[in-house]
């Protein structure tokens, strides 16, 4: 017995004295955890990113492009009015040329100029035309009637409130600038708020005989710009206040820093407010009504709804997260089930391997594949049969040993043969 125990410790044992079992080993951190987390935080972060980029990034591009589409708005409302002035242009040259104006000015004949002047108009569908003498008295105006056909025509004389604007005394003073001798501005009638266009009518020698005026009102050119752009359109006189709006209802009127900053760095930067009308937000460029020769006319603002601007309300933000999370739980599982599918293997050279630790030496692990995990598999069963053949030998090296010891006691006693064995 003495000599079993010192086989087994490699030192002689006391008396009593049992070997103790190794402790089973505990895995405390299981490979598919180190597989996954790098997964869980490499998600978290793309699903930050993305959800940084969308809500941030893509955004503010969006902004951007908001901006840059309401500048090339009001662009297009200023290249419109200079069209519009152009034609405006044309139909006074065409009236103050016309043969037997002149004359008839001269004479004071409002009759014998609405025979001539009237088939002009309606033509060109001229809102309001007004020829004045030298003293700027009207000798005829012809407006079209509000509810009326186009070719409907209100006439009048004897208006003497045109003497009070400059682009008319202009025109009766002879002044010229770098372009000649038209001048442009807006009235405030009683007739209603309107753009004219002046110029002189003279006779064959040049002199004065007269002035023409041909206009269109405010609330047309706001009409016909909204239908150019497609913004709405709102034309502020230099105090700030509306005179002709697209919008359903009237706007707030614009505040003296705002008018004062767009008359005097119109140039270098762009002004935009924000404002509500009807329950719909709008952003709105600010800019200047320019007539011939650059000078600024009227303010006039061009609005796009913000809803063709994308701000992103609280329940968009809760979606983009959702959304982002979905993303986020759906790299974890994608994480789980590679590692799982990674990990099944060890797996089982674990449990194998604890099932050989206790004696179990038939085991053997299904190796499958070609990669380094089968194997580890073969390589295991490999191990494992060598275990078993090297546990036969063993046993068999024992049985005869004892063997030949239950010999040697026969060769001691004959009587004893065979019981020994």
């Amino acid at each position: 017995e003495k000599a079993l125990d010192f086989s087994k410790n490699g030192v002689e044992s006391e008396t009593g004295e049992t070997e103790e079992e190794p402790a089973p080993s505990k895995i405390r951190f299981p490979l598919r955890y180190k597989i996954t987390f790098p997964y869980i935080a490499l998600a978290l972060a793309l699903a930050m990113a993305g959800a940084y980029v969308v809500i941030n990034v893509v955004l503010d591009t969006i902004e951007e492009r908001f901006t840059n589409q309401l500048i090339e708005t009001g662009r297009l409302s200023a290249e419109w009015m200079v069209k519009e002035e152009d034609r405006l242009l044309e139909t006074l040259r065409l009236i103050a040329h016309t043969q037997g104006v002149p004359e008839a000015v001269q004479a004071a004949d409002a009759e014998r100029l609405r025979e001539i002047t009237l088939p002009i108009a309606v033509n060109d569908q001229l809102e309001a035309m007004e020829i004045l003498d030298t003293n700027g008295m009207s000798l005829l105006s012809l407006r079209q009637q509000q509810q009326g056909q186009f070719e409907d025509y209100y006439a009048s004389r004897g208006d003497t409130i045109f003497q009070e604007w400059s682009f008319v005394q202009q025109v009766l003073t002879l002044e010229l600038d770098s372009l000649g001798d038209k001048y442009a501005g807006v009235a405030i009638a009683p007739w209603g708020d309107f753009f004219y266009v002046s110029g002189p009518i003279l006779n064959e020698n040049n002199e004065l005989q007269g002035v023409v005026l041909v206009g269109k009102s405010l609330s047309t050119i706001a009409r016909e710009i909204r239908e150019a752009t497609l913004a709405q359109a709102t034309l502020y006189d230099f105090s700030g206040q509306a005179h002709a709006t697209t919008f359903l209802e009237q706007v707030a009127a614009l505040s003296p820093d705002l008018v004062s900053g767009v008359m005097g760095r119109q140039a270098e930067e762009s002004f935009l407010r924000n404002l509500s009308v009807a329950n719909i937000d709008y952003t709105e460029i600010i800019g200047t009504l320019e007539a011939r020769g650059g000078i600024d006319v009227a303010v006039i603002g061009t609005s796009l709804p913000q809803t063709f601007l994308v701000r992103p309300s609280q329940v968009t933000r809760v979606q983009i997260f959702g959304l982002a999370s979905v993303a986020f739980l759906f790299v974890i599982a994608a994480g789980v089930l590679v590692a799982n599918r990674i990990t099944r293997p060890l797996q089982q050279v674990v449990q194998a391997s604890e099932e050989v630790a206790q004696g179990n030496l038939t085991i053997k692990l299904e190796a499958r594949g070609n990669d380094e995990l089968a194997a580890l598999a073969r390589a295991f069963n490999d191990m494992v049969i060598a275990l078993e053949r090297s546990n036969r030998d063993l046993l068999e090296a024992y049985n005869n040993t004892l063997e030949g010891w239950s010999k040697a006691l026969e060769l001691r006693d004959e009587e004893t043969e065979g019981h020994t064995q």
